[in-house]
């Protein structure tokens, strides 16, 4: 399973791509909704004040979740958006002459890359909350203890740390060749 990614002017491009690819950026568009995981949407948006100077500052709330916290919201999700949309433009091709061997290849602006950063970024954070790859000191974690965490199916951790790795790489490629931070 090989993957190219490669930027040139004005594009950047993924390569190679094979079914299990496209599959696991598919999900990361699930991986990365909160609706129905409410601890991930507080690690996502948690709120600008404690607790305590919360109940003092309740105008300064509710300012902050309409001018802010609906704002990243939106931009979260039109992150995600042009993820799934740049997927629905693969391009699919042959390497062999048997025509059996299908590949893909996205080739997309230099502006998305932000975009696919924000979006995998949100899946692997999410991921990364739901199913406790790391513990509270940053340190990944292979075996979870069986008390408390019953309800973790192995295989579906296993599938999700695949996702979780996947995109980590992406990420890092997009930080090395496509953003330029600072630069």
């Amino acid at each position: 399973m090989r993957l190219s990614l490669q930027k040139k002017s004005g594009t950047w491009s993924l390569s190679e791509v094979d079914k299990l690819h496209l599959e696991l950026l598919r999900q990361a568009a699930e991986d990365a909704n909160t609706t129905e995981f409410p601890q991930g949407r507080e690690r996502l948006l948690p709120p600008p004040l404690q607790e305590m100077d919360a109940i003092q500052e309740a105008e300064f709330l509710e300012d902050w979740k309409e001018f802010v916290a609906d704002e990243i919201e939106t931009q979260f999700t039109s992150d995600v958006g042009t993820l799934l949309a740049d997927l629905e433009d693969v391009e699919s091709y042959t390497t062999d002459e048997s025509g059996e061997t299908t590949l893909y290849q996205l080739t997309l602006p230099t502006e998305h890359g932000e975009r696919w950063f924000s979006a995998l970024n949100q899946a692997r954070i999410l991921l990364d909350l739901k199913y406790k790859f790391h513990d509270e000191n940053d340190e990944f974690v292979a075996d979870l203890p069986p008390e408390g965490n019953e309800s973790l199916d192995l295989e579906e951790r296993l599938a999700a740390y695949l996702r979780y790795d996947f995109f980590c790489n992406i990420q890092e490629w997009l930080v090395r060749n496509v953003l330029s931070f600072g630069a």
